[in-house]
């Protein structure tokens, strides 16, 4: 499929998945490989680490959610008419769920931007009530050490716990929590490769 004609706003910012996932960390096949498996099946994915300029990661998920929370993709950022979509019909099933694959790896709570972005996520489930589906995929790393942050993720709180902002402090316990949650839903551990996918 080739990309949709981003001319056509009525078009944009429309997507079934958004897939989130700490992109120097994660083997880019791997996220290719997902995402063109999820395309080929009929959803049109957001994988945020090339959809939006950089400059722009605070709109991604906020505007994905939103739309989704009012059931209706007519919600587009002011910078829409850059933003590649790929057609697809879908389901109204799909639609008003929203799907959000969370690739969890060695390095991802080294990102406080990930970390926001997981806290977002199940708060934005949370107000719908489960209507939103998260899906974590543990990428050569245990769903233990994400739920109880040992190994690469208690090495990245360590750091975290030296810094002395309040505001820091004050998140260290909403990633945890977040952590904990994420890693005790029903997800897909793949620690030699994806053939699942």
């Amino acid at each position: 499929m080739q990309p949709h004609n981003t001319n056509s706003t009525d078009e944009l910012w429309k997507y079934d998945v958004y897939l989130s996932f700490k992109g120097s960390d994660t083997d880019k096949k791997f996220t290719d490989h997902l995402r063109n498996n999820l395309h080929q099946r009929g959803f049109r994915v957001f994988r945020d680490d090339d959809e939006l300029p950089r400059r722009r990661e605070d709109y991604r998920l906020v505007w994905y959610c939103s739309a989704l929370k009012k059931n209706s993709y007519e919600n587009k950022p002011p910078h829409s008419q850059t933003t590649p979509t790929y057609h697809h019909d879908p389901s109204k099933e799909s639609r008003s769920q929203g799907f959000f694959f969370i690739v969890f790896s060695k390095n991802y709570a080294s990102s406080p931007w990930c970390l926001d972005e997981l806290v977002k996520i199940l708060e934005s489930r949370d107000s719908m009530a489960g209507q939103q589906i998260v899906m974590p995929i543990f990428y050569k790393v245990q769903p233990s050490d994400v739920r109880n942050q040992r190994g690469s993720f208690e090495e990245a709180f360590s750091r975290y716990e030296g810094v002395s902002e309040d505001d820091l402090q004050m998140k260290l316990l909403t990633w945890r929590n977040a952590l904990r949650r994420a890693a005790e839903l029903t997800g897909w551990p793949l620690d030699n490769g994806y053939a699942y996918f």
